[in-house]
This record gives structure tokens, C-alpha cells and sequence, in this order.
């Protein structure tokens, strides 16, 4: 997730937002791509670590919150680099934050949150792969091989980091113990931002 704002908005990182924020409390707004996604709950999280407070306006996708952000109908979003990266680099919205605790490999010059002061943010959006309960433990090794070896052959990895993404491949084990403690955050995060199924 990469944090943006409208050029517009005097902050030229995410401490400087902050202070804003800490100085106008409820006056930024941010976009999300609906309540309860990863964008909401991302900036929620960002809110509640860096003790200020925010606006927050759903929005039914990714490009509509862009889209406001874009025009300056609200000061700022989180949403994946694939959504912001050609915005960012065509000068329509300004880079202030990744959202992970090491820097991406598209934007090396943009610190990350706990760089910026708020210690320990760490948020990414992933993709996993699950198999239902009871799926003998033989076929389920031998997906974790394949998927493997396929995310790590390099015309993979190039696909990949063309699509402005980090490529992993982790073991099953490994991924289990992610999920825990993803499952973990998220519901925090969710008790944090009073996200409802509607």
C-alpha cells in the first residue's frame, strides 16, 4: 500500500501529515475503497498509531477514492502501487508513505511509516492460496512445490515486478504462520475503524 495525498496539501511526507492532522483534528479526510478494506482499515491503523483523527469517505472501488483524491475533494488515501504508481509519477498525487516496514523496490526514495515515527506499522496486501480443511497433507505439499517454484522462475519474477508487485513463495508453514498473525491485526484493525458488514 502506498499513501498519497493531493499535491496541494502542504506535506511533503507522512510526519508532516501527521502534524497537520494533529493540528486540524477531523478536518483531513481520506478515501477508502469501501468500509472494511484494506485501504480503510490501513489508514485506520495509520489514525489510531499516530494518535490523530480523520475523515473517512468510502468509496465503491479504487479508482472513485483516486479519482477525489486526484481533484482535491479529500486529502488522501492508502491503495496498492499497481492504483497509484502512474498517478504518482505523472505528478497528480505525491507519495508520502509505504505502508510495509521495508521500502518497495518502485518507489525506493518513499520511507516507510515506521521510518517516519509511527514504529511498528507494518501493513501489505497479499494473496495466498487456502485448500479446504481435511486436504490430504501429500497434495497439499506438492501445490506449496509448484507454487513455488512458479512464483520463483524468473519469467515469473518479471511478470510480477512489472505488475509493481513483490513476489514471495513462501512455504506452507510459513504462510500459516502469516495468516495467524494477519488475522490477528485485522481484527484490531477492525475494532479500531467500527467496520460492519452491511
Amino acid at each position: 500500500m502506498i499513501f498519497v495525498i493531493n499535491p496541494t496539501l502542504h506535506a511533503a511526507n507522512a510526519q508532516q501529515l501527521i502534524v497537520i492532522a494533529k493540528q486540524k483534528p477531523d478536518e483531513l479526510s481520506y478515501g477508502s475503497s469501501g468500509a472494511g478494506t484494506v485501504s480503510h482499515l490501513a489508514q485506520e491503523m495509520l489514525a489510531s498509531m499516530a494518535g490523530i483523527k480523520l475523515r473517512h469517505i468510502p468509496y465503491k472501488g479504487s479508482v472513485p477514492n483516486l479519482t477525489d483524491v486526484i481533484a482535491g475533494h479529500i486529502s488522501m488515501t492508502a491503495e496498492t502501487t499497481p492504483a497509484v504508481l502512474p498517478h504518482v509519477k505523472a505528478g497528480k498525487l505525491r507519495a508520502i508513505a509505504v505502508s510495509p516496514n521495508t521500502r518497495v523496490p518502485f518507489m525506493p526514495d518513499v520511507p516507510t511509516l515506521d521510518e517516519q515515527g509511527v514504529k511498528g506499522y507494518d501493513v501489505r496486501a497479499w494473496t495466498g492460496l487456502v485448500a479446504p480443511i481435511g486436504t490430504p497433507a501429500p497434495i497439499l505439499d506438492r501445490i506449496s512445490r509448484e507454487v513455488i517454484n512458479a512464483v520463483t522462475a524468473p519469467e515469473m519474477q518479471k511478470r510480477i515486478h512489472d505488475l509493481q508487485l513483490v513476489p514471495i513463495g513462501s512455504t506452507r508453514q510459513e504462510f500459516a504462520a502469516y495468516l495467524k498473525s494477519e488475522i490477528a491485526k485485522w481484527g484490531q484493525a477492525v475494532k479500531i475503524s467500527g467496520a460492519r458488514v452491511d
